[in-house]
């Protein structure tokens, strides 16, 4: 198994592993048609010149693009004077050659004391949980914890209430404390197993009665969740989970 990274303006793929490449949280190293460069981000912290060099991605060579069709605006923010193109991603040049995408720029968000967190880096380890369906990290830079919109697994919560001895409606279960303890407890052992650090884990947690979808206005036609869309759709339990007091440093368990 190959991980490769491309994107319609590079012509395909212009990155892959190799057959000896066994890290597979890298996209491998740039394929001789092109070249790469990293650039600092100041404004979230990640220069060129730390061990090892992060910074955003761009990339050069004859199969990058020319240009957006009668766009000259876009291409002129996408390209620049140099012809080198603005990947939009967040690279580490690891010490053999490979780059490891850390997220997109645009997703990076920073918390209160300052430090940014790549939500979608962390929602790929806590999707595991066996309760979750879906999962959306809301970062909000006025607090120092993390907390997610989830839609649960209908059966999973069925199995949770018969266990538990609940008897409510699965809807009614969703305002039950007991069920977000329950959650927040299979969080808590991912983000240990994974080594996540105490600001990287989720402390609070609204329910989401329906899937995110594209009908509700959560999910893009290609089926990409709108962070955006979904936090202003749940505005008002975000704002109940940020002011309770079931939040940092609240342990789910010892």
């Amino acid at each position: 198994m190959f991980n490769c990274c491309g994107m319609t303006e590079l012509a395909g793929c212009l990155t892959t592993t190799s057959i000896f490449d066994r890290n597979f949280n890298t996209i491998g190293g740039v394929l001789p048609c092109a070249r790469m460069q990293l650039r600092d981000l100041p404004h979230l912290k990640f220069y060129t010149d730390s061990n090892p060099p992060i910074g955003e991605v761009y990339l050069k060579g004859n199969s990058c693009f020319k240009g957006y069709f009668k766009n000259p605006k876009l291409t002129a923010e996408t390209i620049d004077s140099d012809g080198w193109l603005k990947v939009g991603d967040v690279g580490i040049l690891r010490k053999n050659g490979s780059i490891e995408i850390v997220d997109r720029v645009q997703e990076m968000k920073k918390l209160q004391n300052g430090q940014f967190i790549s939500p979608s880096k962390l929602e790929g380890h806590f999707i595991t949980a066996p309760m979750v369906n879906q999962l959306c990290i809301i970062i909000d830079s006025r607090y120092m914890f993390l907390t997610a919109v989830i839609h649960l697994h209908s059966e999973k919560l069925q199995q949770f209430a018969d266990v538990n001895g609940f008897k409510q409606p699965l809807k009614e279960l969703l305002k039950i404390k007991d069920v977000e303890i329950g959650v927040l407890k299979q969080l808590e052992r991912i983000a240990k197993d994974h080594g996540l650090s105490e600001i990287e884990q989720i402390k609070r947690v609204v329910f989401a009665p329906e899937p995110f979808s594209f009908a509700n206005g959560c999910l893009t036609n290609t089926n990409k969740m709108i962070r955006s869309a979904i936090g202003a759709k749940y505005a008002e339990g975000l704002k109940e989970a940020y002011t309770s007091d079931l939040v940092l440093p609240y342990k789910v368990f010892d």
